[in-house]
């Protein structure tokens, strides 16, 4: 029926239809617009007059048979709205709850023996009416979108001022609006709801009528598309499921189903309607408009526009509007089921939404890409602990919604319908889903591209699209790349393989992709033409990021020194501290003039550090600095860039060394402060200038020892350019600094000078950024998490340096955004298990708190800081107020400690004068009755973990410097006989020494009376022996630690007669 043409009909037989129908039309119009019930009757006969062929059993003669055919193609292509408007207006109001209708067949009706009324139809003749109406919308008579089309408006109540003529094009239009139609409203909802829940074309068939058809304008497909995504977040209460028994066949051009029951339903699970409706958009989203290399693939043919061009020859719409059309909605849906309210705001509705967000990632995200994450399926919990946040994983269970990892084809059907995201979301909707599906898929995706070359025409033609996609998704180029860095580095349990002969590509799970293909596809990613510079850069940072954590974890070993753990992961440094910094290079690998193959075979040999090291140096050695940095950023962005890049290695800083001549020359930094139009952006961008050179200009200086004399030339002219380009940088901020003040600065009571305009984009600034990483812990993004905290410290940082050039107190607005942020930091320190993470959360939380951002006497941080350590991981119940809950697992509660006592020990770097830590020292006393110290002592403790202990050790002997005269050099000592008598593990007992030797570097702030039990510690160390033979090592360190103790007595001339110590 669905191959018929108007044209087809006679035109005898269509003025006959015509005029039946226009008969039910204007009886329709009396019972319902002019409120007369007692037209049913004539509304019911004049709608079986108009199904009379219909509802006639096929006759056996082809002029009937066609007659036949032709009434019921015109029914259903004009009048069905009108057919479905009358059995509404029939049915009765009976409880529908558990009511089965068989649907196999049309209903035949009942005599009825009762006398009828002239006016009303009786209870038989409205069974009748429900049971044709399921089964014109449940069976096979019509097509769901031809039942969606007339079947939806009836929901609608119309505009407040109608004419007394009903056309064909608007018969629905307040026709249920009175409330005396409530039950025949909720009917149709519940048909609706069944057809979306029951059939699979049934979301594609409400897409093609509200978003594809021909009469939907281009600015009303966001508002569409955005009521369409409403229809994935409602709970559907109700609706007329089909039963168990139904089949499926395949036709030539479209899929009819046959179903022999459906049954009202008042509860559906949310786990069944999800299910039904993730399913179907797994389908839809590999629909596009052009793909010539996947013709030869039946299923991966964009089915809606096929259908579109046989119905209607005549299409208004062209096929890659449909395309942008269908990817919009694909793109809103997506994010408006990943969006999750904070939190900290409504925890009961964040646990609703989770659960929603939870179930389409089990249901959508997981078959849709599963394919690409190279993982098995790992199983999570419905509702998250307070501890616990949603996570886009991509990973499913066998059951249903699930598909095989290594199915045919699945591989070039996730790329296309991650492609359909990505070009989605490039045109209005955001790019929240986009990133939380782009992790997992990451190493799939950058191994596809290192074997790309000898994927099959399709895999390949699909993977260029989806690139091409992504790089149009302007704004997330940094998120994008911190995740591609994760992805290559991301453990996971398969691998891509390739069937030349047959052109399959499926995922192997007896063998994990090595790390080294991920690292060398994310290189020919970033060394593409066709790579935007914003990305390349992003990656070139990112990884140069990453390998700077990777080596400050790995410098583990107990000849290592150190000045500070400040930003590491904390537990395991218990290096010597020296009494001079020696700065060096992170790794001394450099890429020598290979052949291919050599550099291949030891890449491959070396580990996945060196091998993102020498990706770094690839990235320097072979792209031009038009493609790392583009046209459109600022100095101050690459000084960020060179400023990490520097300190990688000798051919990374050589590469930066050249560089600085050509971007800081006179006429490059003359032609950046002229396209400011205005004095303050001038001000504004010298400021900047001026703290982001000051930090690479720093760098160069302390990486002078590392650097041999052949390269003091090209050192010097680096180093001259640079601070050339500083010193007219200073010029500019300070000629426009006068005339600027008068417009944008005013002073505050106390007659510090405050920037209103400044500090009202600081609060916003941080406030925004606060609240995208908490949204960022609740759906584990790491990677825009990462961008996120870099901001929020980089900008930290800048106000900080500001401020302390000119000191100021911040405003209570400006303290009220930092304090809730403060809170957002300590979830993130308890968490987040990302070593770039946490240092920007640490380093944030640092600067903060020397610029009294939380509050002018350190209150806040510090009570922020003293309960967090205080807590009991064994449930002790604190007697301190609940500030902040974070970290309920032992494991986030440890790691919490150490990385909050990072913070402790940034304060003692970084605090010259040490007012900060005197203050949370002076509230810790005030408040809670004992010293911080007190707390320190008692975390290094044997009942708390081996990573607390050595984190608070290593803590102390840089707190008992930096707050001197106020903890002794006897306490200390005190502390690491405790230590060495109580604790059972040897790395912490290696760690007290340790402090012990951070003491004695600085015994000047002590005076001469601290030197005699130090001595007595020393001689007492070098004569250390474990009775645990596999401690070994720690105790060759303790003894070493002693010999250097007395070695820097003597150096400082503090000889006392040592006495002999006996341990009891």
């Amino acid at each position: 029926m669905g191959g018929r043409n108007t044209g087809d009909v006679s035109l005898s037989q269509l003025s006959e239809v015509s005029a039946k129908a226009e008969a039910l039309r204007e009886n329709l119009r009396k019972a319902l617009i002019d409120h007369a019930p007692r037209f049913e009757v004539c509304v019911f006969e004049s709608l079986m007059c108009l199904l009379d062929n219909f509802l006639q059993p096929p006759a056996s003669d082809n002029f009937s048979h066609s007659v036949r055919e032709d009434t019921n193609y015109l029914i259903e292509r004009y009048y069905l709205q009108e057919v479905f408007a009358a059995l509404l207006l029939l049915v009765g109001e009976d409880d529908l709850d558990g009511v089965e209708v068989a649907v196999g067949s049309a209903p035949h009706r009942v005599a009825s023996e009762v006398p009828q009324s002239a006016f009303y139809v009786d209870i038989h003749t409205r069974r009748y009416c429900r049971e044709l109406l399921l089964y014109l919308c449940f069976s096979r008579v019509h097509k769901k979108r031809r039942v969606v089309r007339a079947l939806y408006p009836l929901l609608l109540n119309g505009s407040t001022k109608q004419s007394g003529e009903v056309s064909q094009n608007h018969i629905s239009e307040g026709l249920f609006a009175s409330s005396r139609f409530k039950s025949r409203k909720k009917l149709v909802s519940g048909i609706l709801n069944g057809i979306v829940l029951s059939f699979p074309d049934g979301i594609r068939s409400v897409i093609d009528v509200l978003l594809l058809d021909d009469r939907v304008d281009d600015s009303m497909s966001v508002h569409a598309a955005k009521h369409i995504a409403s229809l994935f977040t409602i709970k559907l209460d109700h609706a007329w499921l089909c039963g168990d028994h139904w089949k499926s066949e395949k036709e030539e051009q479209q899929e009819n189903e046959q179903i022999v029951t459906v049954r009202y339903c008042k509860n559906i699970s949310l786990e069944e309607q999800i299910r039904a409706l993730s399913s179907q958009l797994v389908a839809i989203a590999v629909c596009h408009a052009a793909a010539p290399l996947l013709a030869k693939e039946k299923v991966a043919l964009p089915a809606f526009l096929q259908g579109k061009q046989k119905l209607e020859r005549n299409l208004l719409v062209k096929p890659e509007t449909l395309e942008e059309r269908l990817h919009i909605c694909l793109a809103t849906i997506l994010n408006t089921v990943s969006q999750l309210p904070l939190r900290s705001e409504d925890e009961t509705y964040f646990k609703r939404c989770y659960k929603r967000f939870y179930l389409y990632n089990k249901y959508f995200f997981t078959p849709a890409f599963r394919a690409l994450t190279l993982r098995t399926s790992v199983n999570a919990p419905n509702i998250p602990a307070a501890n616990t946040s949603a996570v886009v994983t991509c990973e499913g269970t066998s059951g249903s919604g699930g598909i095989p990892s290594n199915g045919a084809d699945e591989v070039v059907k996730a790329l296309s319908r991650f492609c359909a995201l990505a070009k989605g979301s490039t045109l209005g909707p955001s790019s929240l889903a986009l990133l939380l599906a782009l992790p997992p898929v990451a190493p799939g995706l950058l191994e596809l591209v290192f074997v790309q070359d000898s994927l099959p025409p399709p895999h390949r033609f699909a993977l260029q699209q989806l690139l091409s996609a992504l790089w149009k998704v302007e704004g997330k180029y940094e998120e994008m790349a911190h995740i591609f860095v994760r992805g290559a580095l991301s453990p996971v349990r398969g691998s891509v393989t390739i069937d030349r002969v047959s052109g399959f590509v499926g995922v192997d799970l007896r063998t994990a992709s090595p790390t080294v293909r991920r690292i060398r596809g994310l290189q020919e990613l970033v060394m593409s033409e066709s790579t935007p510079s914003g990305l390349c850069r992003g990656v070139l940072l990112a990884a140069a990021e990453e390998c700077q954590q990777r080596a400050a974890k790995g410098n583990t070993s107990p000849d290592d020194s150190s000045n500070s753990r400040c930003g590491g992961t904390g537990g395991s440094d218990v290096g010597l501290r020296p009494q001079r910094r020696v700065v060096n290079f992170l790794y001394s690998n450099t890429i020598h003039d290979q052949g291919e193959e050599e550099v291949g075979k030891e890449i491959c040999d070396r580990t996945e550090e060196i091998t993102l090291v020498r990706m770094v140096e690839c990235i320097c050695l072979g792209t031009s600095a038009d493609a790392v940095f583009g046209a459109e950023i600022t100095l101050g962005c690459v000084c960020d860039v060179l400023a990490v890049v520097a300190t990688i290695s000798f051919v990374c800083w050589r590469w930066t060394v050249l560089l600085i001549p050509k971007v800081f020359c006179k006429d490059v930094v003359t032609a950046v402060f002229a396209q400011h139009a205005t004095i303050a952006d001038r001000r504004k961008a010298a400021e900047d200038l001026l703290l982001r050179g000051e930090r690479l200009f720093s760098v160069l200086t302390a990486l002078h020892a590392a650097v041999d004399s052949s390269s003091d030339d090209v050192s010097a002219a680096a180093e001259g350019s640079l601070a050339a380009a500083m010193e007219a940088s200073r010029q500019y901020s300070s000629n426009v600094g006068c005339e600027g003040r008068c417009v944008d600065d005013d002073h505050d009571a106390t007659g510090n000078t405050v920037s209103y305009s400044s500090e009202d984009e600081v609060r916003s600034t941080y406030r925004r950024l606060a609240v995208e990483a908490e949204k960022c812990l609740e759906t584990r993004s790491t990677g825009s998490l990462v961008v996120h905290l870099l901001a929020l410290s980089r900008m930290a940082e800048d106000e900080a340096s500001k401020r302390r050039n000119a000191p100021s107190h911040y405003s209570d607005k400006l303290v009220g955004a930092v304090q809730p942020a403060l809170h957002v930091l300590s979830r993130v320190l308890a968490e987040v298990d990302d070593a770039c993470a946490a240092v920007a959360a640490i380093k944030t939380m640092v600067w903060w708190a020397l610029a009294r951002a939380d509050s002018p006497d350190s209150s806040f941080i510090g009570n922020l800081l003293i309960y967090q350590l205080s807590r009991d991981v064994r449930g002790r119940s604190s007697k301190f107020p609940l500030q902040a809950s974070v970290a309920a697992t032992p494991v986030q509660l440890d790691r919490m400690k150490v990385r909050l006592l990072d913070v402790l020990l940034g304060l003692c770097d970084y605090d010259t004068e040490g007012r900060t830590l005197r203050n949370i020292d002076d509230y810790s006393r005030q408040m809670y009755g004992y010293s911080l110290y007190d707390l320190l002592r008692e975390l290094c403790g044997p009942r708390h973990s081996v990573a607390v202990q050595v984190a608070a050790l290593h803590l102390v002997g840089h707190f008992v410097i930096a707050v001197a005269p106020r903890v002794s050099v006897e306490l200390a000592c005190v502390l690491c006989k405790d230590v060495f008598r109580h604790t059972p593990h040897a790395m912490a007992k290696a760690a007290a020494a340790a402090m012990l030797v951070c003491i004695s570097s600085s015994l000047e702030v002590f005076g001469e009376g601290s030197v005699e039990p130090l001595l007595r510690m020393a001689d007492a160390m070098r004569n250390y022996r474990d009775a645990a033979v596999e401690n070994t090592v720690h105790e060759d360190v303790i003894r070493r630690h002693g010999e250097r103790i007395k070695g820097l007595l003597e150096e400082k001339q503090f000889m006392l007669p040592v006495q002999e110590i006996r341990e009891s």
